[in-house]
């Protein structure tokens, strides 16, 4: 080959190289772009812009701006949302037609969501048209037509962080839903929630409780209280603190004891409300899911404590020759029911006669140890451990006896509450202070009985929480010691003002009809609920009154009455005069009367004479107007009821009528018209 051929090879071959490395290099390029552009978006977008007209890339580009800026408005949205943490929420109830209207009892929730307490909150309810506020509790307020002005009483005035407090009301309107709510701090409008905002609230609401529910069932459990909590969690799925809870367990959870306070799953303050039954194997008939279930929705508790009794002297005690299963069946049969309801239950091993616990240590250690693990996986069961150690029992022997029983639950539920027993029938509680037991989750017990134990017993209380010691009243009552003598309503009052002042839990004694003044039904009374408010005692009907603070559950129980009605042998025809068979004379004055807006008012002074040579306790009148009327005001009685009927029971002075003597009590009442009274019946 000669030298010019061999020139044009080498030409040839470098050529065929340079194409080869171009060629590299452009795959080399354009693998690098598609590993930083997986989906090719960018290089496409980029030809795209290259390829259109200087308009379509201004349009692309001012789409994209816009595109940002509402991402940037939703992310501030979320954030304005999530600043909101100061609210209030209304609940409407039952509801029921009054003379055309539509009257409802409504509850209304205040949350604090911050990480510090609210104080001087009031409300704001705007309805779509006229409004009455027939009842309202937990709060004091103003009406003018259509708005609501409602204000704090002195015992909520502070909403603590992380809480909430509530306060509800009795309304007749022809709209009963609120289109606005307004909550102010301290003069401040904080939040406005509207009808339609209130809606979307209550479907999120729903949207997470539904959400909540399936991130609790996984491993298949299931935090429904219906079937118990096997694997104790502490899942919330309702945090609504209202004062009638559909499900208590399920809205709180498993409960604990942070320093002198109750918490439940969320660390929230909680107390404990509720009943004790009478002995189990005396008052059988009442370990009854209809009677829990009336109890829960009418006077709003939360737990059922069985009170099952160890010595008795006879059969019908635990320790004293009772059928041990039998009794065991019976509780098993209450606990069952209360839990069904999502109530906590107490199992009470109620020592008495036997004085010192120790006494049947043995009976007792194999019984908390086969029940404690009978309910290991029910979280809503809290046990009592020794009722009320007296007779000269000390707490060094109460607390030995303590620290003997609590390890055997413990080893099968670790983490229950635990209620322990004080000297002197459980009122020792400042002694137990200076020495408590060195375990969690204790609570220690004070019993009161309004009649008889009050100061002295009330500074018993304050040292041992002075003292840091977690306070439970696991059994209280208004009459005297023994359970039976005077109602003191004005003791209990102030007992109760203590407790709620230091969210001390407390348990009625007792649910049963037994013949005895702290029974809460009368002895007459034979159901098992469904009671009207003649069926309950006068201690029981305070206990309702407390409860529901004069609420719905008072119309309700005075809505059809089953006791005799003495209808009057004289009704002159002036109107204001009635004579009753019974030996009273009552007269009414018509003090005054005055218009106001649109509503019409009427004052009345009521005067009852005894002529007979017997007292007359427990008074109780119904009064019937010609329109539906709504009380302003009312002196020395009490008022429930609805419409143009209402009845009026006595105060804690005036219970009793003495023979030959008299009482008043009166009333100022509003209607559309001019109220005239056209009727009384002695009840």
């Amino acid at each position: 080959m000669n030298q010019k051929k061999k020139t044009i090879v080498l030409w040839g071959v470098i050529i065929v190289l340079a194409a080869a490395v171009v060629a590299l290099s452009v795959i080399l390029v354009t693998k690098s772009r598609k590993n930083n552009d997986p989906d090719g978006q960018k290089n496409a977008g980029t030809e795209a812009v290259i390829e259109g007209s200087g308009q379509d890339a201004e349009q692309k580009a001012e789409d994209g701006a816009d595109q940002k800026k509402e991402k940037g408005a939703s992310d501030t949205q979320k954030s304005t949302d999530d600043k909101k943490t100061l609210y209030a929420e209304v609940t409407v109830g039952s509801t029921w037609e009054n003379n055309g209207m539509t009257a409802a009892t409504e509850t209304v929730t205040i949350y604090n969501k911050t990480d510090k307490a609210a104080t001087d909150w009031s409300v704001d309810l705007e309805f779509s048209g006229k409004v009455t506020i027939d009842q309202l509790w937990n709060g004091k307020y103003t009406a003018d037509e259509s708005v609501v002005h409602v204000t704090a009483e002195s015992y909520n005035e502070e909403i603590p962080a992380g809480g909430s407090i509530d306060f509800g009301y009795n309304l007749s309107a022809s709209d009963v839903k609120p289109v606005r709510c307004t909550l102010m701090i301290a003069g401040k409008e904080v939040t406005t929630v509207t009808g339609d905002d209130q809606q979307k609230n209550d479907e999120n609401a729903e949207v997470k409780t539904n959400t909540g529910e399936k991130a609790a069932q996984t491993d298949g459990q299931s935090v429904d209280s219906d079937k118990k909590d096997q694997s104790g969690s502490n899942k919330v799925t309702d945090t609504k603190n209202g004062k009638k809870e559909d499900n208590p367990y399920k809205a709180h959870g498993k409960l604990a004891v942070s320093g002198t306070d109750l918490v439940d799953a969320s660390g929230s303050k909680f107390q404990l409300k509720g009943v004790s039954t009478h002995g189990l194997t005396w008052f059988a008939d009442f370990v009854s899911k209809d009677t829990y279930q009336y109890f829960k929705d009418s006077f709003g508790i939360n737990l059922v404590r069985f009170a099952m009794y160890t010595d008795t002297g006879d059969s019908y005690g635990y320790c004293s020759g009772g059928n041990k299963s039998e009794i065991e069946e019976l509780l098993g049969k209450g606990v069952d029911a209360a839990t069904d309801l999502g109530l906590y239950v107490i199992i009470d091993w109620h020592i008495l006669n036997d004085n010192d616990p120790n006494m049947h240590i043995d009976d007792a250690k194999d019984f908390f140890d086969r029940i404690s693990k009978k309910y290991a996986s029910y979280g809503n069961v809290i046990y009592e451990i020794a009722n009320e150690p007296n007779g000269g029992t000390t707490w060094d022997s109460v607390k030995s006896y303590a620290e003997t029983i609590i390890p055997i639950i413990r080893k099968n539920a670790p983490d229950a509450i635990i209620i322990v027993g004080t000297p002197t029938w459980s009122q020792d509680v400042d002694i137990a202070s200076s020495s408590p037991i060195e375990r969690t989750n204790l609570l220690y017990s004070l019993h009161f009985y309004a009649a008889t134990h009050k100061e002295d017993l009330q500074s018993k209380m304050q040292t041992a929480l002075t003292n840091g010691l977690p306070v439970f009243v696991s059994e209280f009552g208004i009459t005297e010691a023994s359970g039976s003598g005077i109602v003191d309503t004005t003791s209990a009052d102030t007992w109760m003002k203590l407790l709620n002042e230091n969210s001390i839990g407390y348990i009625y004694w007792n649910l049963s009809n037994k013949d005895e003044a702290c029974a809460l039904l009368r002895s007459s009374c034979t159901s098992l609920s469904d009671w009207t408010f003649d069926d309950y005692s006068p201690a029981g009907q305070w206990f309702l009154q407390n409860q529901q603070n004069n609420a719905s559950i008072y119309d309700k129980a005075v809505a059809a009455p089953t006791a005799a009605v003495d209808t009057p042998t004289t009704l002159y025809a002036s109107d204001d005069y009635w004579s009753f068979s019974n030996g009273c004379n009552v007269s009414v004055s018509l003090t005054d009367t005055w218009a106001d807006t649109s509503m019409q008012y009427a004052s009345y002074d009521v005067t009852v004479s005894n002529t007979s040579s017997s007292d007359v306790t427990n008074w109780r009148f119904r009064i019937t107007w010609n329109e539906e009327i709504s009380p302003k005001e009312y002196w020395s009685c009490e008022i429930g009821g609805s419409g143009n009927n209402r009845l009026f029971i006595p105060v804690d002075y005036n219970t009793t009528i003495p023979a030959g003597s008299y009482i008043t009590f009166g009333m100022i009442v509003y209607g559309v018209q001019s109220p005239e009274l056209t009727n009384i019946t002695f009840e």
